[in-house]
C-alpha cells in the first residue's frame, strides 16, 4: 500500500475504569502518550467481506490501516471524528509498514 491513501486522522485513545465502590465504574478514555493522532485509511467492510476478514462477522464494520505500529492493541479504541471504533483483531504485514485493524463502530462493549 502506498502512503497516499492514508488520508483521514484517528486518535489512538485507551481506557479507564474509575471505582465506584461497587465494583466498577463508568468507563472514560483518553488519547495514549506517545503520537496519538495519526494518519490512517478507513474502509467500511461489506457483509460479504467480513468472513473473509478472519471471521470475524457481524463485529467488523470497518478495516483500518496505519503506518506500522506495535503498541497497539484490542484494549485500545480509535476515535474517527466523533465515532469511536472499538478494535477487534491487530493485524501487521510481514514487511512491518503497515498494521491493519479490524474494528466495530460504536460504543465499547
Amino acid at each position: 500500500m502506498r502512503i497516499g491513501p492514508l488520508r483521514e486522522r484517528v486518535t489512538i485513545q485507551s481506557g479507564s475504569t474509575a471505582d465506584d465502590s461497587m465494583g466498577g465504574g463508568p468507563e472514560s478514555w483518553s488519547a495514549i502518550a506517545t503520537d496519538p493522532t495519526v494518519w490512517a485509511g478507513v474502509r467500511p467492510i461489506r457483509g460479504d467481506e467480513r468472513l473473509a476478514a478472519l471471521q470475524l462477522q457481524a463485529a467488523v464494520t470497518h478495516e483500518v490501516t496505519i503506518r506500522y505500529r506495535t503498541d497497539v492493541t484490542p484494549q485500545h479504541r480509535l476515535l474517527w471524528g466523533a465515532a469511536p471504533l472499538n478494535i477487534r483483531a491487530v493485524l501487521h504485514d510481514a514487511r512491518r509498514q503497515f498494521t491493519t485493524l479490524m474494528v466495530e463502530q460504536g460504543v465499547a462493549t
